[in-house]
């Protein structure tokens, strides 16, 4: 990696269009994935792009990004709020040998590669709401959305994408005026001082290598990590799943990535999917879980 992409600056970060000359220039030197960075001015979705691309024997590794997405979605395919120029929103496709189940727990060790990253180079320090969640000063600042598609006998891809708030600070001002469910936040507020450019090579760089990571151990090189940064741990929640109600204490998640739940009656339930909602006493919050992909 570069100085560049290392040096920590000062100023805020600016709404100007990405560069991919720059973005590729603080990539870490890896031949088999020269020229595999697709930007777009706009796209509907970076993930519809990837998961319809036209050669997959290239797709491995290729990195979609975009200065705006007009049809983003986030879980069970609600609108994702952004604003041109002014966040990053990008995709990549990794190959994986195997069957989905090869694929248990990515979308934890996603998080757990992107907030390691960020703290290590000094930027920001990000907790992880399960399954998918970004979340600075017990906000939201980010998402995670996998998708899969087959590509031959026994290879699974998996559509990573990744949408970061980086400098909304207007729309924060009148952030009641948004279609948004929860508390939200975005890395300007924090001071991180880095621009999309460099924020966006950390980012491929955390998920390109991350990623061969996972594909040799699977979540349990991520499972500690992502323990230490789970931002609701310990704390009581209700989910609703199924139409039933389960009030407890978050507990832990197992060898899948499924979140393990200390139930009120003594029990300990393993969570797939539900809606999550933080009880009143610990400052009410509402998000969604969903089976980590």
């Amino acid at each position: 990696m570069t100085n560049q992409t290392q040096q920590h600056t000062t100023h805020e970060p600016n709404s100007a269009a990405l560069d991919v000359n720059k973005i590729s220039t603080a990539l870490d030197a890896q031949p088999e994935f020269a020229d595999r960075i697709d930007w777009f001015p706009e796209i509907g979705s970076t993930n519809t792009y990837l998961t319809e691309y036209k050669d997959p024997e290239n797709i491995h590794g290729r990195v979609c990004i975009t200065d705006f997405q007009s049809a983003g979605r986030g879980r069970r395919g609600r609108e994702w709020i952004s604003s041109a120029q002014k966040n990053l929103t990008l995709s990549i496709a990794w190959n994986f040998v195997g069957g989905l189940q090869r694929l248990n727990g990515l979308s934890l060790a996603v998080g757990v590669m992107l907030a390691n990253c960020f703290f290590e180079k000094n930027i920001v320090q990000l907790g992880l709401k399960w399954p998918n969640d970004l979340y600075l000063d017990e906000q939201k600042v980010g998402g995670i959305l996998i998708e899969t598609i087959s590509l031959s006998a026994g290879v699974t891809c998996a559509v990573i994408g990744v949408g970061l708030n980086i400098d909304m600070k207007i729309e924060k001002s009148r952030a009641e005026s948004l279609p948004i469910d929860q508390p939200w936040t975005c890395l300007s507020l924090s001071d991180s001082g880095l621009d999309r450019n460099q924020i966006a090579a950390l980012t491929i760089n955390a998920l390109r290598s991350g990623l061969k990571v996972f594909a040799e151990y699977g979540l349990q090189a991520f499972a500690n990590d992502w323990r230490k940064r789970h931002t609701f741990a310990g704390k009581r929640v209700t989910i609703e799943q199924d139409g039933q109600r389960l009030t407890g204490v978050l507990n832990d998640i197992d060898a899948d990535g499924a979140l393990l739940l200390h139930t009120d009656t003594g029990e300990i339930k393993r969570i797939m999917s539900g809606e999550i909602n933080q009880n009143a006493a610990d400052d009410r919050t509402v998000g969604t879980c969903l089976r980590p992909a």
